[in-house]
């Protein structure tokens, strides 16, 4: 989150992967831990919980990073809709993230209509000459 309001949106994309990593890794050893005790299911489901919401915030981050650059382009937002969606799926009480997704995806199409606007016609402006001329 620092490196994200340092404005260093490369570094930040890089330590909500590794964020992203260790939460996945911790859930797999703590998924195989718990698996064998029948006692450790209320404190199983609250650590689940809370890594849950620590990897969307993670998502959530690094999508924000992807979009904040002036040179945020298609790619930057197919990948940044991916990871909202993913956070969306984790935490899908958040109304932040909610509301993030709805945005970018109307910006998306927005913008599609534009370039579709754009590009309208671009092929049938030309002349078509022969050498004889």
């Amino acid at each position: 989150l620092a490196l994200y309001k340092l404005g260093d949106y490369r570094q930040a994309i890089r330590a909500c992967d590794c964020a992203i990593e260790l939460f996945s890794n911790g859930e797999e050893e703590d998924d195989g831990r718990n698996s064998g005790g029948e006692n450790d299911n209320d404190s199983g489901g609250k650590d689940s919980e809370s890594g849950g919401d620590g990897r969307s915030k993670a998502y959530w981050i690094r999508a924000e990073a992807r979009l904040a650059p002036k040179s945020c382009g298609a790619v930057e937002e197919e990948m940044a809709l991916s990871d909202l969606e993913v956070a969306r799926r984790m935490n899908p009480r958040s109304k932040a993230i909610r509301n993030k997704l709805t945005n970018l995806k109307k910006s998306m199409q927005s913008q599609k209509y534009k370039d579709k606007c754009t590009f309208r016609g671009l092929f049938d402006r030309g002349q078509v000459y022969s050498q004889d001329d």
